[in-house]
């Protein structure tokens, strides 16, 4: 009983501290980031618009949030919307399909009775 009771008190000051002038940008742009991996989750069609977004957000994370989470979050945050960026729906043998030759149209010969001159 003693001890939950030291817990509680201490999890109690526990809270978050925006004690310095980057803290709300790494906040603002870490809430951003996962804010765009969530729309790409919920609904893959935004997924050009939040790769754009979780991008520009990775990039400026670098200035913002200590050199971007000491460049791990932004290189993540890079890697993440190039991957975004570069997904396509479907499955793989759509892509093989269209990478085929067109076939040759058939086109049927006219005598040169038919041909008007």
């Amino acid at each position: 009983m003693l001890a939950t009771f030291l817990l509680q008190d201490s999890f109690a000051r526990l809270g978050i501290a925006l004690t310095s002038s980057t803290a709300p940008g790494a906040l603002l742009t870490g809430i951003g980031m996962i804010g765009c991996a969530a729309s790409m989750y919920a609904q893959p069609n935004t997924r050009v618009l939040a790769g754009w977004m979780g991008g520009a957000l990775a990039l400026v994370a670098l200035p913002a949030a200590n050199f971007g989470g000491f460049v791990v979050g932004t290189v993540l945050g890079v890697l993440g919307a190039a991957a975004a960026l570069s997904w396509s729906e479907g499955d793989r043998n759509s892509a093989k399909v269209r990478r085929q030759p067109a076939a040759e149209p058939k086109v049927e010969m006219k005598g040169p009775e038919e041909i008007p001159h």
